[in-house]
């Protein structure tokens, strides 16, 4: 089964303004198998002023290229063992978002199609011990974040006996877990509507562009009218001269 959402990402400014960061598409593929399920969910950070126009006939970085430098990234996925009735998630490098999306809430809302799934199809089922080695994560921030991105689903962090650099997140059974949402910074978007505010500024724009071209090749006509004005004032003057100068070499 596959099912695919439409989020706009917002980003404060000062003076509690605040501006679209990006739209993505999150699709969510969840498999049946003989002797488990898995659920996959992608994220695809995409700009929507990119869907309207194309900006690299000018050979600049897009946004775009930025979300997408990272292929193995920006995607979460998780599987339940029917035997075992234990649901692993995938963790460690394959758990991951392109850190020019971190913070926007969008990691969040996708990792909620992940919680939702295990809490309704299975409540029951142990969850598996995802890992944290420190060593893997590069400064302290980035460590707090990891933790707390976890740990506002209902996960709970703990150290490895007598050690500081790594430990492990645990929660007994996936009905402890919960939903987590932001909507100060994400909300989901009617994916229709927005297609169809997206042609009419298509079109909104094209007018425009037919309107600016037309005053041009109408501000361009008016000049060349202009010059060809000047250019028989000019003759007509140097013929008026020449015809004095006769005049007057005739007379005198």
């Amino acid at each position: 089964m596959k099912t695919t959402k439409l989020i706009r990402a917002k980003q404060k400014l000062p003076g509690d303004r605040e501006r679209v960061f990006a739209y993505c598409m999150i699709t969510t593929v969840t498999q049946k198998m003989e002797r488990s399920e898995s659920i996959s969910v992608e994220i695809l950070p995409i700009v929507k002023d990119e869907l309207i126009s194309n900006n690299d006939e000018f050979g600049e970085k897009t946004q775009q290229e930025e979300f997408n430098r990272e292929k193995h990234v920006n995607r979460f996925s998780a599987r339940a063992d029917y035997a075992s009735e234990i649901i692993t998630i995938t963790h460690g490098a394959k758990m991951m978002l392109n850190e020019n999306i971190r913070g926007y809430g969008i990691g969040t809302f996708a990792f909620n199609e992940i919680i939702r799934w295990m809490i309704m199809r299975y409540p029951n089922y142990l969850i598996d011990s995802i890992h944290l080695n420190f060593l893997d994560v590069p400064t302290e921030s980035a460590r707090e974040r990891a933790v707390r991105f976890l740990e506002n689903f209902g996960f709970r962090f703990e150290f490895d006996k007598g050690s500081n650099e790594k430990g492990r997140f645990n929660v007994p059974l996936a009905l402890n877990l919960h939903e987590h949402h932001n909507r100060t910074k994400v909300d989901e978007l009617d994916i229709a509507m927005f297609i169809r505010q997206l042609l009419i500024e298509r079109y909104q724009m094209e007018d425009r562009l037919r309107n600016q071209t037309a005053v041009h090749n109408r501000q361009e006509k008016y000049m060349d009218v202009m010059d060809k004005d000047k250019f028989i004032s000019i003759l007509l003057n140097v013929v008026g001269a020449l015809v004095l100068l006769m005049l007057f070499i005739y007379f005198t």
